[in-house]
C-alpha cells in the first residue's frame, strides 16, 4: 500500500488524505517518526482533520510520550467529540500518567458513545480491575450485557469473579 501511495504522491498533487494514508502505513511499519512527518504535512493542508490529529496522538502513544499524545487526542476530540476510539485512547493515555479520574471519565464517554461495542466496556472494566475496583467492574460488565455481547466481556467477568475469590 505504501508503494502505491508513494506513486500517487509522485504523479498527483498531494492532499491531506493521501498524506494521512502514507502516515498510517509508516505507523503500521513501526516508523512513527516518518508517520508523524506525513501527518504533519496532512495537518498543514487540513488543520481541522480530526483523524490526522488522532493518528499523531497514536504515534506519541506508541512512543510512550503520553503528554503529547493527550494533547493531540484532545485536539481531535475538540473537532469531533463523538468518536469513541478517541475517548478510549485519551483514557489510556491519562491512565498512563496517573490521572485516573480523567481516564475514567474518558472510558465512560467511550461506552456512552458506542455501547454496542464490547471493546469499550472491556477496557473500562480492565481499568477498574487495575485500580482494585473489581466489584464495580463486575457491575459494569453486567450493565454491558444490556447493550453488547462478546467473549471478552464474559472473560472479564470471570477475571472479576476470580479476583473477588468467587
Amino acid at each position: 500500500a505504501l508503494h502505491c501511495y508513494e506513486e500517487v504522491l509522485e504523479q498527483f498533487s498531494p492532499d491531506a488524505d493521501l498524506y494521512m494514508r502514507i502516515g498510517q502505513c509508516h505507523f503500521h511499519l513501526n516508523e512513527t517518526r516518518k508517520a508523524r512527518n506525513c501527518f504533519t504535512h496532512a495537518i498543514l493542508l487540513d488543520p481541522l482533520n480530526d483523524e490526522v490529529l488522532y493518528h499523531v496522538g497514536a504515534c506519541f502513544s506508541k512512543e510512550q510520550k503520553w503528554q503529547q499524545a493527550i494533547e493531540f487526542y484532545k485536539r481531535a476530540i475538540e473537532i469531533e467529540d463523538r468518536r469513541e476510539e478517541y475517548w478510549l485512547e485519551l483514557g489510556i493515555a491519562y491512565q498512563q500518567i496517573g490521572q485516573f479520574a480523567a481516564a475514567e471519565n474518558c472510558f465512560v464517554e467511550a461506552t456512552e458513545i458506542a455501547p454496542e461495542q464490547p471493546i469499550y466496556w472491556f477496557q473500562y472494566a480492565k481499568f477498574l480491575i487495575d485500580r482494585g475496583r473489581e466489584n464495580e467492574a463486575f457491575s459494569l460488565l453486567e450493565e454491558a450485557q444490556d447493550y453488547s455481547v462478546g467473549a471478552e466481556l464474559i472473560y472479564c467477568q470471570s477475571a472479576c469473579c476470580f479476583a473477588l475469590g468467587d
